[in-house]
């Protein structure tokens, strides 16, 4: 992130409404608590990896909300809590598969 972005989320942080404010704090410490995990977690290989809905659209060159809709019948899409995410290597066989059959 660069130092820009972050003095707009300080500006922000200085000028919403008092009630919004809760949401606010709630959003940076979910995206404190991610940071923290990322650096106290072992990188996975990148064919065990889990992709974000945005990462997994770009590869299957899909739109994120097809992601969303989809996903209880995407054999390689996981739900963790409620956040969904896509196995690389079950994608990289789904794609696989998917190019097999079109030959």
């Amino acid at each position: 992130m660069r130092r820009e972005e972050l003095e707009a989320v300080l500006e922000l942080a200085t000028e919403i409404p008092l009630a919004d404010l809760p949401a606010l704090l709630g959003q940076l410490e979910e995206i404190r608590l991610v940071g923290m995990q990322r650096m106290l977690t072992k990188p996975l290989p990148d064919d065990t990896r889990l992709l974000t809905v945005r990462e997994a659209a770009e590869r299957l060159r899909v739109s994120t909300a097809y992601l969303y809709a989809n996903s209880e019948t995407l054999p390689f899409a996981r739900h963790i809590g409620s956040r969904l995410l896509f196995s690389s290597s079950g994608l990289n066989d789904y794609l696989l598969e998917k190019k097999e059959k079109q030959k």
